[in-house]
């Protein structure tokens, strides 16, 4: 039987704080460590946490090209680990639903899927608003991240029958948050790893880590 690889993920949840965005960073990072080109966006308009591991200070992104202010190349920044892209969320809107759901989303899409092997996206949680919908329609396969004794059954069956209901079905559910009595591994700490190993392109720019890589870490699986 062929299997079709997903190009396009979406990674998202039910309620925020499953700590979406800490699986979508890792997810992004284990595709270009396996030598795929990747592209990781963070597509949570309302609430974005990325940013601030990633880059530092404001930087233009998706708000900006959804607006017609920006094209990709103006919006994509290479990170500290070699063949890992990033795109900020841009400057905070009141209007998110209504910028994803016109046409430049999918321009964006098609364009990084010419140029990228994969394209994570980190979307906005899927039971408070419905812009994780509208990333979903343009995703080969989308994830819930599933909090260890936090996310309820019934938030899983809303999310798994809307999606359904949409035309875009779960592909699967990543467990997060379960207790191993290990210190908590996450993924700060790791890229900071490969940039001591020296993981970056050559001729690339790479923006610096915030200093307080342990604080962030704690955020960020959280997120």
């Amino acid at each position: 039987m062929f299997i079709r690889v997903p190009k396009v993920v979406v990674i998202t949840s039910a309620n925020s704080g499953d700590g979406k965005s800490f699986c979508a960073m890792n997810c992004a990072a284990a595709y270009a460590m396996q030598g795929d080109k990747t592209l990781l966006v963070d597509g949570d308009l309302r609430c974005p946490s990325l940013e601030e591991v990633f880059l530092r200070g404001r930087n233009r992104g998706m708000t900006e090209f959804l607006r017609g202010r920006a094209e990709p190349q103006d919006i994509c920044y290479p990170t500290q680990v070699n063949g890992l892209y990033f795109i900020p969320s841009g400057e905070l809107r009141s209007n998110p639903a209504e910028l994803l759901s016109g046409p430049r989303l999918g321009v964006l899409i098609e364009q990084a899927s010419q140029y990228f092997d994969k394209i994570v996206i980190d979307g906005a949680p899927l039971i408070p608003v419905s812009d994780g919908l509208m990333l979903a329609s343009h995703a080969d396969a989308t994830c819930l991240v599933v909090r260890s004794n936090t996310t309820k059954k019934n938030e899983l069956h809303r999310v798994g029958q809307t999606l359904s209901k949409t035309g875009h079905p779960l592909a699967g559910y990543i467990l997060n948050g379960v207790a191993n009595g290990q210190s908590e591994s996450t993924y700060v700490t790791y890229m900071s790893k490969q940039q001591r190993l020296n993981l970056k392109s050559k001729g690339d720019e790479v923006p610096a880590l915030p200093a307080r890589t342990e604080e962030l870490s704690k955020k960020a699986a959280m997120l």
